[in-house]
């Protein structure tokens, strides 16, 4: 079966491609919370918050016969965070915790 290029005498050379790959990073943040005891029981809250600059982008050169391809993809976070709450058990020399929480960040395309 032939395609929709592909005539007698008339052939596209294969398509070639190059990627690039570039990445920067640079972040600082801060983390709080506190845990209450009531006798054997302790319960916590706990929050952080990270300020970033992660970034990665990536290039696609490319040649599909007469026409040339170029494609630009990149992302980028901020920050990123998250609260988190717990609750254990207070035994001598062991401390069982249950955490669970949310994450969340910022990131642009």
């Amino acid at each position: 079966m032939r395609s929709a290029l592909d005539f007698p005498g008339f052939r596209l050379p294969p398509c070639t491609t190059h990627a690039g790959l570039s990445a920067s990073a640079l972040g600082g943040g801060a983390q709080v919370g506190y845990l209450w005891d009531f006798g054997s029981m302790v319960a916590g809250i706990e929050a952080d918050l990270t300020a970033l600059d992660v970034g990665r982008s990536r290039s696609f050169d490319g040649a599909d016969g007469a026409f040339a391809v170029r494609t630009d993809l990149g992302s980028q976070m901020n920050w990123f965070g998250a609260v988190k709450g717990r609750m254990g058990l207070s035994m001598p020399s062991f401390l069982p915790l249950f955490i669970g929480g949310l994450a969340y960040a910022q990131i642009e395309r």
